[in-house]
């Protein structure tokens, strides 16, 4: 399987639908415990709201651009390279707090 994200048309993020994703895998697609496989794009400013998921973990991993990551009460800046695991059950949310955009891949795996 092969998936060029050009190719891939944007869609509304569930819990935040004035944002954008493009969904590269979704569970259907695999036998595995993998969920998901998102890349997104936030604009300057843009962010999205706090929200759990009771049984499934994500990894965001930041391609390009500055933000703030909020993982239950710890508040991270992010930036491309780093890498932040959102255990199950655990509030997070992300704000582009840079001049240019925000980009990361979200994975998600059931527990």
């Amino acid at each position: 399987m092969k998936i060029s994200l050009d190719q891939v048309v944007p869609v509304p993020v569930t819990h935040d639908p004035q944002l954008n994703k493009r969904v590269l895998i979704k569970d259907a697609d695999t036998r595995s415990n993998l969920k998901m496989l998102n890349h997104a794009r936030m604009e300057p400013g843009e962010s999205f709201r706090a929200h759990s998921h009771a049984s499934m973990e994500e990894v965001f991993y930041f391609l390009e651009g500055q933000g703030k990551f909020c993982l239950g009460d710890q508040h991270l800046t992010v930036s491309a390279g780093d890498c932040v695991l959102v255990s199950a059950g655990t509030a997070h949310s992300c704000c582009n707090t840079g001049t240019s955009p925000l980009v990361f891949l979200a994975f998600g795996v059931a527990l």
